[in-house]
């Protein structure tokens, strides 16, 4: 009896297929623009980075201990890697954080211009991390 009352209750359960997890891997490609280093408290500017093939990006900013007053991380963009437009930016004032900020753009190519102020011989230990998203087309 128990047999034939265990085989009604399988063929009373429903199957639910489960849907694939999401590629992550193959949606994101990071991109160094500003590689890690400390800097002198002038502008430095980032690598073009080639978003083609991606519909958006989010840029991270690591900032380390400085001594620098202020800082700000500016986000530009460009069709062709030479004229350039701001797009962004953010204060990246306290020590040890990482800020972050998002691309939606419709131009090729983006990256990360440094500026701070203070003292002439104030200095800063920041990188910056372009991370692409939405692949359009698999595998980017």
């Amino acid at each position: 009896m128990k047999p034939l009352i265990l085989a009604l209750l399988c063929l009373a359960v429903p199957v639910v297929a489960q849907a694939p997890r999401a590629d992550l891997k193959s949606d994101l490609a990071p991109a160094v623009t500003l590689t890690s280093n400390m800097r002198a408290n002038t502008a430095a500017t980032g690598k073009w980075v080639d978003l083609t093939g991606y519909g958006s990006a989010d840029v991270v900013v690591e900032r380390g201990l400085v001594e620098a007053t202020a800082q700000y991380a500016v986000l530009q963009d460009s069709a062709s890697g030479a004229a350039l437009a701001t797009v962004d930016s953010a204060n990246i004032a306290a020590d040890s954080t990482i800020s972050e900020i998002g691309y939606t753009g419709t131009k090729r190519f983006i990256r990360i211009l440094l500026r701070a102020s203070g003292n002439a011989g104030d200095s800063s230990y920041v990188s910056a991390i372009v991370v692409r998203g939405n692949c359009h087309k698999k595998p980017c």
